[in-house]
C-alpha cells in the first residue's frame, strides 16, 4: 500500500504574467476537473496562512516524522511565519525549509510556497 502525498502550492500572482484573467480561469477549470484542490484569490499573506491551516487541520492523519516547507523566493518573514504556524498546528519531529528547484521556480514564479507531507496509511 502506498502513502498518499500532498503537493499544494500558493502562488503570488503579482509576479505572474499580464494574462492573469486567463490564468485564473484556467486554475478554476483545473479545480473543477479535479487537477487542483483549491483556488484562493485575495491577500497573499492571508491566503498562505489559510492554506497552511487548511492543509494541517487534520494533522493527526499526517506522519509526524518530517514535513517540508518549500518555497521559491519567499521572504524570510513569510517562511518564518509559515514555519511557526506549522509547528503550532502539528508536533513534527522535523520541519525542513527547502528552496524549490530552478525548474519549479521558473514555472511557478517568485513567491510560491508549499507544505509537503506524507499522510498516514489508511
Amino acid at each position: 500500500m502506498t502513502n498518499e502525498k500532498d503537493r499544494i502550492f500558493v502562488l503570488d500572482s503579482k509576479h505572474l504574467s499580464t494574462g492573469m484573467a486567463h490564468i485564473i480561469m484556467r486554475a478554476v477549470e483545473m479545480r473543477d476537473s479535479g487537477c487542483l484542490k483549491t483556488v484562493r484569490i485575495g491577500n497573499y499573506d492571508k491566503s498562505v496562512m489559510r492554506y497552511v491551516r487548511s492543509e494541517l487541520r487534520h494533522s493527526h492523519k499526517i506522519q509526524k516524522r518530517r514535513i517540508f516547507i518549500t518555497h521559491a523566493g519567499c521572504t524570510v518573514k513569510m517562511v518564518s511565519e509559515v514555519q511557526a504556524e506549522v509547528e503550532r498546528l502539528g508536533s513534527f519531529d522535523e520541519v525542513l525549509i527547502t528552496k524549490a528547484s530552478a525548474t519549479v521556480s521558473s514555472n511557478c514564479g517568485m513567491g510560491t510556497i508549499g507544505v509537503l507531507f506524507v499522510r498516514e496509511e489508511r
